[in-house]
């Protein structure tokens, strides 16, 4: 603006030309001063970050001084190799300068949508993704008070039972219910502790209340950094996990109990038999019982072999007569075990849904009871059904393992005799 300004009273008072005549001339540079003056000050007030100011007014700075250093060097190679200015030549390469200048803001101009038409992109899937992915999310934003939550998806709502509207911008501790007092293991419980794990996935097991009782979930929390959005709770759940690998354990126990039982018979009567220990009239009723005890080993292991393969695989649930299947089972023990006692007390329907599995539990229920116990006509008293869900402490409700039940019921069996 000083430039046009001096330039319109060099014209006026040092060259002569008429006042109306000079500003005319000039009025197209003011216009684009003045422009800049105003660019200067919305640039000023836009809100833009301290870097984003710098790096405008950098290659603001650069570009003039681009286009000065060109016109510099034409103005003076024009005034002392030819003699004389030529305004034609100026004006055609302004004209050069400016359709530079344009397309390099044209093609600032397509990268920038490009980018932007990605990240809307982007951004459009990551929202499916959010919104249809089957584990349970929470968006949160750091505060004084600790994480708080922007948004949730409907696997939240149908684990949890809160919809988004409940649970926006309320604390992550104040919507989880941890099985413990420890109320940090449910989330991040600070803004300290989302920028500690910024780039890291950090993941660690803890027990909440959900609509079904209590769950294990692994929470992953994943931090970012995108605008509101601090970072990702992601809460998944490994509950059956956990259960198949207590079941397993079990199993592993009871299998080295048994094993190390026949095994102790085994041994017993070899020593007996190796060192002739045994009457000649004894000897074919020991290698009887050893023929036996192993027979037995062998047996166990099959068992275990099926065992551990229908708790190790998940397998799909249907709808199963759980009267009916004890009823059955009930009838094949008592073909068994005819000296057994064993009477039944069984609604006409009990529908549950169950593996398959569900069969050989109870029918190994049964077996079990009977072989196992020490009378010679041993009585179970009476195999009935009853509720599998319980009230904990927190007042929840929660299901027995083995079968999610409809009408609310499982086998038991009632023995009366030692087992």
């Amino acid at each position: 603006m000083i430039g046009t300004t001096v330039s319109v009273l060099q014209d006026v008072y040092a060259v002569g030309d008429s006042a109306t005549a000079a500003v005319l001339e000039n009025a197209p540079f003011a216009v684009v001063a003045a422009g800049l003056i105003v660019a200067g000050v919305w640039l000023d007030r836009s809100g833009l970050d301290d870097g984003a100011v710098r790096r405008v007014g950098v290659r603001t700075a650069l570009g003039a001084a681009v286009v000065g250093i060109a016109f510099g060097w034409l103005v003076i190679s024009q005034q002392f190799v030819r003699g004389r200015v030529q305004p034609v030549a100026l004006a055609w390469h302004t004209v050069a300068v400016g359709a530079v200048a344009a397309f390099a803001i044209g093609v600032y101009r397509a990268r920038l949508a490009d980018r932007r038409a990605a990240l809307s992109a982007e951004r459009d899937r990551f929202a499916a993704l959010f919104e249809n992915v089957p584990i349970s999310v929470l968006a949160v934003r750091g505060a004084d008070d600790g994480a708080r939550i922007v948004a949730a998806n409907p696997a939240f709502e149908s684990v949890f039972g809160y919809g988004e509207g409940a649970v926006r911008d309320r604390r992550v501790d104040d919507v989880l219910v941890p099985a413990g007092d420890d109320r940090s293991a449910v989330g991040p419980a600070s803004p300290d502790s989302l920028r500690h794990e910024r780039g890291e996935w950090t993941g660690r097991e803890v027990t909440l209340e959900t609509e079904t009782g209590l769950r294990t979930f692994l929470c992953a929390t994943v931090p970012v950094d995108a605008g509101d959005v601090a970072g990702y709770l992601l809460y998944v759940d490994v509950t059956d996990r956990e259960q198949r690998k207590e079941r397993l354990r079990v199993l592993s126990r009871v299998l080295r109990h048994n094993i190390r039982n026949k095994l102790t018979v085994i041994r017993g009567h070899a020593e007996r038999l190796a060192t002739g220990s045994v009457p000649p009239a004894d000897r074919e009723d020991v290698a009887g019982a050893v023929l036996t005890a192993a027979d037995d080993l062998h047996g166990v292991s099959e068992r275990a072999r099926s065992v551990e393969a229908t708790i190790a695989e998940h397998q799909p649930t249907r709808t199963v007569d759980l009267a009916a299947v004890a009823r059955e089972a009930a009838a094949e023990v008592r073909a068994e075990f005819p000296s057994a006692t064993l009477e039944t007390a069984l609604p006409s329907t009990a529908p549950v849904d169950a593996t398959s599995a569900l069969v050989t539990a109870v029918e190994e229920c049964l077996r079990n009871a009977v072989a196992h116990d020490d009378d010679a006509a041993p009585s179970l008293g009476s195999v009935s059904t009853s509720p599998t869900t319980a009230t904990t402490n927190s007042g929840s409700r929660t299901t027995a393992p083995g079968s999610r039940t409809r009408s609310g019921a499982t086998s038991s069996p009632a023995p009366t005799g030692r087992s």
